[in-house]
């Protein structure tokens, strides 16, 4: 990537249909943190919810890659 820059990956879902994964979206809602990304406050998961997230991402691509 030219510039160092940031890359930000945007999911409009965490898992596909055919991914089993028992997390109801709005359970974490009261979790959500706000952090600032480019200057703008957004929300995001919770520490301990994102683990079980990037967990889930990281089963349903087999693992593959790790960095």
């Amino acid at each position: 990537m030219r510039g160092g820059g940031t890359v930000v990956g945007l999911h409009w879902r965490l898992a596909p249909d055919w991914f089993f994964f028992a997390l109801d979206l709005e359970q974490l809602r009261p979790r959500l943190k706000v952090t600032s990304l480019g200057g703008v406050s957004v929300r995001t998961l919770s520490s301990e919810d994102l683990l079980l997230v990037l967990c889930a991402h990281g089963t349903k691509h087999c693992w593959e890659r790790l960095a």
